[in-house]
């Protein structure tokens, strides 16, 4: 109800307000100051490294009344002998059934000049789709398009008519995204879409709403660039083309390139900004339990405050490249008033269970209150920030006491009143916002309270690692202040010994350790320095 309640909104204001002569509704078309001329840019790019011609479309069946979440695109990227390949989905949104395809396909047509696809698709080329302009006469139709296409038990024909002017993202139509260089990129909003599909056996005309999404130039996707992309077409008349885009190390940088969203204000205003959050607030595996996505957001910006969820857990698409692709539900406030929308979401990034390993107090070693307790976080991830619970067991790990919940650094002071020589271990649970995605480590070895075993023959009582973290060597620098017997051990965060350098007798002065990590892994490591049956210790990092 919510879903057609929100469609038929939306459709009611776009049939208001575009009353009006649509002055833009004319080929050639170009708008001031944009990098885009239409219809040429409807068509093909030569030369660029990838072209898209993408589109969803929220469409509500005459008959049945049932709702339908339809996606479609041809790729063109030459590979394996194709042209490229094509992605159809349709999902039954008042059951959940989902179908999917994703096929090769050879381009007998892709013209240059104007939108006119026609795609012999399978393997085999058997199949035969179409995606044009031009009317069933031929003749060309500014900012209409049919396109008709099938998959096993679906297939549409569907007519699209432009009701607002091309949005340009980025504010001209060419931008710099990801890592991988620039891209040219417009959007079409609030389209009107009428014509009939056909799912699990039942054909019936529909309508709805409609939105293009048009990319060409060198941000490829199957270079592994993991995004968040939105489209959101709102109650008010607003639509809304957003990016959060990953690299490697799983952050999204505060910048133009990798987080950005362009809004559709009115017919005649446009605008582009990154300074918005976008929180994730619930995760869901697949059905398969394979894969973890983002399932609900909220976006905040301005006087902009909108909850975006999604309405099935089904939708992934596991070729060519495995990602999330699904209708959405939209509400919130604009400027104070209410809205509700619909809305489609592509998510290439999906997320793991933190990882977290404890770095202090060292395993087997004293420990006295005086230095925090902490740990890492090994799998950062700005998409799913964590929490931490953190406990002790004082009873060989037979039952574990919350010291402090909810907390957000990756360490804790704690002044425990505990007999001295007490064994104590440290327990860390890790979890996302809504505890879907949560591990729990315990320390490999037990702290001994009020034990911190070295004398003050190593002057300071220190030893310096420099440097530290370090990539391929450290060393381990001290100074005794009378002759003692010297060993040391290197130990990962199992507890199991990595390296142990023989005990010597070592005079009065300056003395060090130089530890080779050539072939060692990447993490956490302990240094444990016995002096004269006492012991140091401490934290080293690996990278």
């Amino acid at each position: 109800m919510v879903y057609r309640y929100s469609l038929l909104t939306i459709a009611l204001f776009i049939s208001y307000t575009c009353t009006k002569a649509q002055s833009w509704k004319n080929y050639p078309y170009h708008e001031a100051g944009s990098a885009l001329t239409f219809p040429r840019d409807e068509g093909y790019h030569p030369g660029e490294v990838v072209e898209w011609w993408y589109t969803n479309a929220h469409l509500t069946g005459d008959s049945t009344g049932t709702d339908y979440a339809f996606m479609f695109t041809y790729f063109y990227y030459p590979a394996l002998g194709f042209d490229g390949f094509r992605i159809f989905e349709l999902s039954n949104e008042n059951t959940g059934d989902f179908l999917t395809e994703s096929t090769p396909c050879h381009y007998t047509t892709i013209d240059t000049s104007k939108l006119h696809i026609v795609a012999n698709t399978g393997i085999t080329g058997t199949g035969h789709e179409e995606w044009k302009t031009l009317d069933s006469s031929g003749i060309l139709r500014p900012f209409e398009y049919h396109l008709s296409g099938s998959m096993a038990n679906a297939s549409f024909d569907l007519t699209y008519k432009a009701v607002k002017r091309p949005l340009m993202v980025g504010g001209t139509g060419f931008l710099y995204e990801g890592i991988t260089g620039y891209t040219y990129y417009y959007s079409q909003t609030g389209l009107e879409a009428t014509g009939t599909m056909t799912m699990n056996g039942v054909t019936e005309t529909v309508h709805g709403i409609s939105w293009i999404d048009r990319q060409w130039g060198q941000f490829n996707p199957n270079n592994g660039e993991q995004y968040t992309w939105m489209s959101l077409q709102l109650s008010n008349g607003m639509d809304l083309n957003l990016w959060n885009i990953f690299n490697a190390q799983a952050q999204i940088p505060d910048t133009s390139t990798y987080r950005f969203c362009t809004v559709y204000l009115s017919d005649s205003t446009h605008t582009t900004f990154s300074n918005f959050t976008l929180e994730r607030l619930k995760y869901t595996y697949t059905p398969s339990n394979q894969t973890c996505y983002d399932q609900k957001w909220r976006l905040t910006y301005g006087n902009t405050d909108l909850i975006l969820t999604a309405t099935h857990v089904n939708n992934e698409v596991t070729f060519p490249i495995r990602f999330f692709e699904g209708n959405m539900q939209i509400e919130g406030t604009i400027d104070g008033q209410a809205v509700t929308g619909v809305g489609y979401v592509e998510l290439l990034h999906s997320f793991k269970n933190p990882q977290v390993a404890i770095t202090s107090p060292v395993p087997n070693a004293g420990w006295d209150g005086s230095t925090a307790v902490s740990w890492q976080l090994q799998n950062p991830d700005d998409g799913r920030p964590v929490w931490y619970d953190l406990s002790v067991s004082t009873d060989s790990q037979s039952t574990f006491t919350p010291i402090a919940n909810h907390l957000t650094d990756t360490d804790f002071v704690w002044s425990p009143s505990l007999p001295i020589g007490t064994q104590g271990w440290f327990r860390v649970k890790a979890y996302s916002i809504d505890t879907t995605l949560v591990s729990t480590v315990t320390a490999s070895g037990p702290f001994i309270f009020g034990v911190t075993g070295i004398h003050e023959i190593i002057e300071g009582n220190t030893v310096s690692v420099f440097p530290n973290p370090f990539n391929k060597e450290t060393t381990l620098g001290y100074s005794l202040s009378a002759p003692a017997n010297v060993q040391l051990d290197i130990i990962n965060v199992n507890g199991e010994l990595v390296k142990r350098f023989d005990a010597t007798h070592q005079g009065t002065g300056q003395h060090q350790f130089i530890w080779n990590t050539i072939n060692t892994p990447a993490g956490v490591y302990y240094y444990r320095l016995s002096v004269n049956d006492n012991v140091l210790n401490g934290t080293m990092v690996r990278q």
